[in-house]
């Protein structure tokens, strides 16, 4: 609290009810010791989403802070004045900065505004004892993402909040090529160095217009959730504080090689096909892993441990938020040769990267029905599962049509190939048994015949070992036109 400063009619109490309300915001374990701050139907807000009652507040601290502990947060109050008063209620307004901090050393900071209203006693007085269940709303009303990876604490003035950016550390260098990035949820996509060290990364413009603010946010929070996973694309930084007026921008991870949409459309122009199914079992690999990380929370090195073993992760971790991706297709497939992992088998292909959360779905989405839950068609009906929006394996079936693209050099399937009576050899016409089997199961019309996602990675390795059994090693290397 070593910023914190009051203006005209701040009570002296109110520096130790937020400090210890902050205690209770920042520990990802709390439950009761933050929710009786509230009022019996107190709000917690945060951008369009809004939590009412004690369970619905503990569902949304626990999407925006997991209970794994990955993520910390550390606010650092400053300007604190009174916004408006009644005869009942008080509602103060507090400008700060919060720091976040990741598993692994990612860290980064953040404006916010924050209006805290509590009620009064009988004697007029706010009530401002902790925990005393005094606060009616705690609403975030501007969060403005700013600066990744600072190490200094930003001044406080509103001049320097708006002229500061995160924008200014990064120069765009060209748009995205063709097939490199996908989908409508955008309104560019661009190749950009980051100025401190040169590094390349990728740009992707969002609008509130297209997209809609809460969109938006959903998107940043969920790939920060899985920012740590090696087969999920990487957010590096985000900025939203000119999305009202122009747009928001989310950088992230490069992926040199570009989309499998891409490669396929190389594949089709020259009217060839992959020599071998080494390369689709190491995109069915790698993005079984990245669905098991979304739906369970395990982090990759004890999955991919365990599917060698032939044993499936045990489940979800505790106060992890599950993730529908809801947008699988070949264009959010990346390649890359930057993060060819260590213990993997198959290094002779490039690391398959999962991209574009604009459309995803978190749990606490879905139980408190907030504005994320309310998009119910998905991005790309060819790839849209025959069950509901937000069947629990909706994503297992869109793999499996992936593969079938593949397997086809097409960029959207061949449905035919479902149907015996169109098609009579079925998947046979493009894989080999194992291959053929599992892209079977996860095609299955109804999603409890589909594998789960923790079950996936095991299914996908015994099949790859039996594979490379009567194979002649991993498979065949790609061609280098293949990438370019």
């Amino acid at each position: 609290m070593t910023q914190y400063s009051t203006g005209s009619g701040v009570e002296v109490g109110f520096e130790s009810f937020v400090k210890e309300l902050y205690a209770s915001a920042e520990d990802p374990s709390a439950t009761s010791t933050f929710t009786d701050f509230f009022t019996p139907n107190g709000q917690l807000i945060v951008l369009e989403n809004t939590a009412t009652g004690s369970e619905e507040i503990v569902a949304l601290k626990e999407e925006l802070l997991p209970v794994a502990g990955n993520k910390l947060w550390n606010h650092l109050p400053n300007v604190t004045t009174v916004d408006s008063e009644t005869t009942a209620e008080k509602t103060y307004q507090v400008l700060g900065v919060i720091e976040t901090r990741y598993d692994g050393g990612n860290c980064s900071q953040a404006y916010y505004s924050t209006r805290f209203t509590v009620t009064k006693d009988a004697s007029g007085l706010p009530q401002l004892t902790p925990h005393s269940g005094s606060l009616v709303a705690y609403d975030d009303f501007i969060p403005k993402h700013q600066k990744q990876g600072m190490s200094h604490r930003p001044s406080m003035s509103s001049t320097e909040m708006v002229k500061t950016s995160a924008r200014d550390k990064y120069v765009v260098i060209e748009e995205a090529p063709q097939g490199f990035h996908g989908g409508k949820q955008n309104v560019g996509v661009y190749v950009v160095k980051y100025r401190p060290s040169n590094a390349i990364c990728v740009e992707k413009r969002v609008t509130a217009y297209q997209n809609g603010v809460h969109s938006i946010h959903s998107e940043i929070a969920t790939m920060e959730q899985c920012r740590t996973h090696p087969n999920i694309a990487s957010i590096m930084d985000s900025d939203t504080a000119d999305l009202d007026h122009t747009y928001g921008s989310i950088w992230m991870q490069h992926c040199e090689l570009g989309s499998l949409d891409a490669l396929i459309m190389r594949y089709k122009e020259r009217e060839m096909h992959i020599p071998d199914e080494g390369f689709f079992w190491k995109v069915f690999w790698d993005i079984s892993q990245a669905l098991c990380y979304l739906w369970t929370g395990q982090d990759y090195k004890k999955t991919r441990d365990y599917a060698m073993q032939g044993r499936p992760v045990e489940g979800r971790v505790r106060g992890w938020n599950a993730i529908r991706h809801r947008d699988l297709k070949p264009a959010n497939i990346l390649l890359t040769w930057s993060s060819t992992l260590a213990g993997d088998t198959m290094n002779s292909y490039p690391t398959v990267v999962l991209c574009d959360f604009g459309c995803s779905v978190k749990s606490t989405d879905i139980s408190l029905n907030n504005q994320a839950a309310k998009l119910l068609a998905w991005e790309n009906v060819a790839f849209e599962p025959p069950e509901s929006t937000y069947s629990e394996r909706g994503d297992i079936y869109a793999l499996g049509l992936i593969l079938l693209c593949l397997g086809q050099m097409r960029q959207r399937p061949n449905m035919d190939v479902l149907d015996p009576e169109c098609d009579p050899l079925g998947y046979s016409n493009y894989f080999q048994l194992e291959l053929g089997s599992l892209v079977g199961e996860c095609l299955e019309p109804d999603p409890s015949d589909r594998p789960e996602q923790r079950i996936l990675p095991v299914a996908v390795w015994e099949g790859y070992q039996e594979w490379r059994s009567y194979n002649d090693g991993d498979g065949k290397p790609l061609p280098k036109w293949a990438f370019e």
